[in-house]
């Protein structure tokens, strides 16, 4: 079977990881990056590929002679690049938009991709391309979402078919980044509280011992039941947190949100609602759903 040809828009990291993979797997790679309209920004790009086989090309160049397109640039640039791309779009081509935007903007550039022509499926890494290289998960979306999947999971690449629907991809993520962008934040303001304490090394440790001896399902799911019968002590247990950290001198702006959302549940009446811890960690949720809407 041939090897299908690939274009990348855009040569930061992600692409740079998925192309050299493909290349690597026997695909013709072109790339191109804005960079390359300066003589400084050309030799960043260079050295990027350095040894890898993949080609630096115009953006109409790269565009013409792929069947895939692979969107990868940084997230506010996503819609301008793809009208960038819009003229040199025709049938056959599919463009895949593994930017970081919100599910509105994916459907948004799925109307301008399909408008000229092309084909459109979204895409959304879920983890760090550095880190867990070219195999790191993608989930993509779109009526050719399970094409695409097959084909790159063919060359070396880790992506799964999620949704026929646009958007559905990029709103996973999105939701999945109140978890991790949030958690990011709050260990740091732990671990800056901790070095203002003097006691940084100890709380990682404590961290990491506890994280290591339970499984995370069963603590996360023990938190979400217990929140209905313990958000006003909780409550009362920010505050003097929160006290802790301004008498460090330090901003408190994770603790103090974590305070505010355990007076919220508070106000509602989820202890009223539950005299005992439930069985399901879905009534919690299902009872805080229904009322927060309402509080905004």
């Amino acid at each position: 079977m041939t090897s299908p040809r690939v274009g990348f828009i855009g040569l930061g990291e992600v692409a740079t990881v998925l192309s050299r993979e493909l290349f690597r797997n026997g695909v013709e790679v072109k790339v191109f990056d804005t960079l390359s309209a300066t003589p400084e920004g050309y030799e960043i790009l260079k050295e990027r590929i350095r040894n890898t086989g993949v080609k630096l090309e115009p953006l109409e160049d790269v565009i013409g002679s792929s069947q895939y397109v692979l969107s990868t640039v940084p997230t506010q640039k996503a819609m301008m690049v793809a009208k960038m791309a819009s003229p040199y779009l025709r049938k056959g081509i599919i463009y895949i938009d593994m930017n970081s935007t919100s599910p509105a903007e994916k459907r948004e550039i799925g109307k301008i991709v399909e408008a000229a022509g092309g084909d459109y499926v979204e895409a959304a890494i879920l983890g760090a391309i550095g880190a867990g290289g070219p195999k790191t998960r993608i989930i993509v979306a779109g009526p050719l979402g399970k094409t695409v999947a097959k084909v790159f999971t063919s060359l070396g690449l880790n992506l799964e078919w999620y949704s026929e629907e646009i958007g559905k991809a990029s709103l996973f993520k999105m939701l999945r980044s109140v978890f991790s962008k949030g958690l990011e934040c709050i260990i740091l303001e732990l671990l800056v509280a901790g070095r203002r304490a003097e006691i940084e090394e100890d709380l990682w440790q404590e961290v990491c011992r506890f994280m290591k001896q339970h499984p995370f399902n069963i603590v996360a799911d023990n938190w979400v039941r217990t929140h209905s019968v313990a958000s006003q002590r909780r409550y009362h247990e920010m505050v003097q947190v929160n006290n802790t950290l301004n008498e460090l001198g330090l901003e408190s702006v994770m603790s103090k949100a974590t305070e505010s959302f355990f007076l919220r549940s508070f106000k509602m009446g989820i202890q009223e609602a539950f005299n005992k811890k439930p069985d399901s960690r879905a009534k919690v949720i299902e009872f805080l759903e229904l009322r927060i809407g309402s509080e905004v």
